[in-house]
């Protein structure tokens, strides 16, 4: 199996490929670059693995809510590939993926994933473990709001992403019981895309689609 990943809803532009067992991944943070970065980091990792593009089963991205254009650089790249080399698409929750890294890092089965959305908002989404799949998944729905309309449940749950900064939330949490620095990865995306893969949730480049939950948008 064959899987290219990217990630680009956040700071962090992230690509990794899944080449039958094994996975390579480069990441770097460097903010508003990710259109000079990404073409070259597929390159870089198709050619350490030895693979051309119509040798992938699928391809991968992080369809939101996050960096506008970030989400829509990932998904102009995806379908781009998609159409030139007629790949099935894996369209992932930015937050699910920010999630299944948390879990990767923490090891904590439920988690709270939260971006910051700007405008004194976050995109958030609760999500816990399946044991069986060791995947994280949604509990109720994603949602924009301000950081103080989070009713934060009472429950031992763990909060990772960046809109962990706003007082509002950080406040009402142990200092140890949040990452504001974990950024969603490709890697942890390959975890979720191998399942709809296998599971046939795939897509086709005509439908490459970025949710960014609220009209308003911020670059």
């Amino acid at each position: 199996m064959n899987i290219l990943a990217i990630e680009t809803s956040s700071p962090q532009c992230s690509v990794a490929l899944l080449h039958d067992a094994a996975i390579i991944e480069l990441n770097d943070i460097t903010p508003r670059t990710h259109a000079q970065q990404i073409l070259p980091m597929i390159q870089q990792l198709l050619t350490q693995a030895d693979l051309k593009l119509n040798q992938l089963d699928a391809l991968a991205y992080g369809k939101g809510p996050g960096s506008f254009t970030g989400l829509r650089i990932g998904a102009g790249v995806i379908q781009g590939i998609a159409l030139g080399s007629d790949i099935p698409v894996i369209p992932i929750s930015s937050l699910q993926c920010l999630a299944q890294t948390g879990y990767a890092k923490h090891q904590q089965s439920r988690i709270i994933s939260c971006i910051d959305a700007r405008m004194q908002e976050v995109y958030w989404g609760m999500f816990e473990l399946d044991p069986v799949t060791g995947l994280m998944q949604l509990n109720g729905d994603e949602a924009v709001t301000p950081p103080e309309m989070i009713n934060l449940p009472t429950a031992a749950w763990y909060g990772v992403g960046n809109g962990w900064h706003y007082p509002q939330l950080g406040a009402r949490f142990a200092a140890d019981n949040y990452d504001l620095n974990c950024l969603p990865t490709a890697r942890a995306m390959l975890a979720l895309a191998k399942i709809k893969l296998t599971l046939g949730e795939t897509t086709t480049a005509e439908f490459c689609y970025s949710t960014y939950i609220r009209d308003k948008v911020v670059r």
